[in-house]
Parts: structure tokens; sequence; C-alpha cells
């Protein structure tokens, strides 16, 4: 009996899934500066992110860029474990999971400039 135990403390202490990092997929976008594809590798601030979180985390992560509607796609079935760069929307939050909005991941402030002797007035959202 007792060199089964050993036997079997020795398979498992060598075994390669004890070893493994979980793998997830992400999805993603193309939109500069946070997630792009550059030299065929995918790269860019947010992306950056995502990998360093996993690293620390002990997962392995593939990140693939996919066209939005595609992404959608893979987190509605199930394709992809997870998503970023995705707003809040009530359509959105059936089917995705939000941190609280007290506990943002990211903030982001979009700013329209132009030239001011363009001529285009813009008062509204509307006028865009």
């Amino acid at each position: 009996m007792k060199k089964f135990v050993l036997i079997l403390v020795i398979a498992l202490f060598f075994s390669p899934v004890g070893a493994q990092a979980e793998k997830l997929v992400f999805v993603t976008v193309n939109f500069p500066p946070l997630g792009f594809v550059e030299n065929g590798q995918i790269t860019g601030s947010a992306v950056e992110v995502v990998r360093e979180i996993c690293n620390r985390l002990g997962f392995e992560c593939n990140i693939r860029m996919l066209p939005w509607k595609r992404a959608m796609k893979y987190m509605k079935t199930g394709k992809a474990d997870a998503i970023f760069g995705a707003r809040y929307t009530e359509e959105r939050a059936a089917f995705l999971y939000y941190p609280s909005k007290s506990d943002p991941l990211n903030i982001t402030k979009t700013a329209i400039m132009g030239l001011r002797d363009s001529g285009i007035k813009v008062k509204a959202p509307d006028d865009l």
C-alpha cells in the first residue's frame, strides 16, 4: 500500500495537469491605442493590461481581435470567456458581467475638436 501511495504522489507531482495554467479566451476590437495589430501581433494599452493581469493571476490568455458583431456573438455563445472595451448598455448587461458603476475599470473622456476657421458649428450632439 505504501508503495502505491508513493507512486501516486510521484505521478501527481510530475503530472503536467497541475502545472498548466487555465487558458482564457478574450475578444476585443481594433481600437487604437487600446487594441490594434502591429507587425502581426495584437498590442495596445488595454491588451497589455489584460495580459499582465492574467500573468499575475496565473492564467494563460489568448486574445483575439474580431469585428464587433462577431465579438458579441462569441460572448453570447460562450466561445470567449471575456471581452474588453465593451461599454455598458442594458442590452449587453443581459449576458455580460460588468463591475459596479462605483468601481470602474477605466474612465474615458471623449473630446471633438476642429479648426477655428473651418466654418463648422456644433452646439449640440445632434449637430455632429
